[in-house]
């Protein structure tokens, strides 16, 4: 009789244990996790919805702690389906929520500034998405991270670009490869290399090139970029093909390749539409680029 007690016992316990509000929480957000990895946008926006919902039924401070982390990786997920009013609602939620309870320098208010900064790029509201990219760096400077800092000032430094702010950009770029030529050169000795025997071509040096009027360079730099990254099955997070595509086009419309730079407008809405959605924002963008740039032409292409 004590041991078909104790079965039971432990049975209701076990069940309790899978049925908890924040172990399904969190289960649920592993599977968005696969689903974003498979650029499944809708399915991963579901599987976080039902996460919010259990994470809602756990007690304070947890609830709030568990929905900050839940928000603002759902609202990544809604920026890169298009919706992004409903990514800001739920980015402004998330982050005012994880302000309370994470460090600056933590990882997931990184990448929520990151993601609001870009979606007021899209909206063109420079001047809030510089602010937030500096939030994002300052919370990574405490820590040193190197790939996070290269990546907050690649964003920055075009922000600033796009404001006509081209000496303070340049000084950001200037810090992005000063950055990125370290990390190289620490990760050689890691793997024992000679760092000095490095041939290193910083990723942000096109766009050095670009802010310094010397539109060649950028050109040739920013072609051999998209031609690789282009037949590459995986890229690194802060490799978008698209924006390569609209920097490529902006470089050779700047020196005076018209015919290329529409072709490279072309790239950039297919890679849009294909890696994010066919009418976000951003393939917008690139297809009204090249119509401007085809009126100016006189109706070519």
């Amino acid at each position: 009789m004590t041991w078909a007690i104790g079965s039971v016992i432990a049975l209701l316990l076990i069940y309790r244990l899978f049925t908890e509000p924040s172990r399904k929480a969190r289960a649920l957000s592993f599977s968005a996790m696969h689903a974003r990895n498979s650029r499944n946008w809708t399915l991963a926006a579901k599987f976080y919805r039902r996460s919010h919902e259990f994470a809602g039924k756990l007690k304070e401070p947890r609830r709030s702690r568990m929905q900050a982390q839940i928000e603002v990786h759902w609202a990544a997920v809604l920026y890169r389906n298009g919706r992004l009013r409903e990514a800001e609602d739920m980015l402004r939620s998330g982050l005012f929520k994880g302000e309370q309870y994470f460090a600056p320098q933590s990882e997931l208010l990184v990448q929520g500034y990151m993601c609001w900064g870009d979606l007021c790029t899209d909206e063109g509201r420079h001047s809030e998405a510089e602010g937030l990219y500096r939030k994002a760096l300052e919370g990574d400077e405490p820590s040193d991270n190197l790939a996070g800092m290269i990546f907050d000032l690649e964003r920055l430094s075009d922000c600033l670009l796009n404001q006509g702010r081209q000496a303070e950009a340049e000084k950001a770029i200037e810090r992005g490869i000063a950055l990125e030529t370290r990390h190289a050169r620490e990760f050689a000795i890691r793997r024992g290399l000679d760092p000095d025997r490095l041939v290193l071509t910083p990723t942000s040096l096109p766009k050095l090139h670009f802010c310094r009027g010397e539109y060649d360079e950028a050109r040739c730099l920013y072609r051999r970029q998209v031609e690789h990254w282009g037949t590459q099955a995986k890229r690194p997070d802060n490799i978008d093909l698209g924006q390569l595509h609209m920097q490529l086009a902006l470089a050779e419309a700047r020196s005076g390749h018209v015919d290329a730079a529409i072709e490279a407008y072309e790239g950039a809405a297919d890679a849009f539409g294909r890696e994010w959605c066919e009418g976000h924002p951003k393939a917008v963008a690139a297809r009204e680029a090249k119509a401007a740039l085809c009126a100016r032409d006189g109706g070519g292409a």
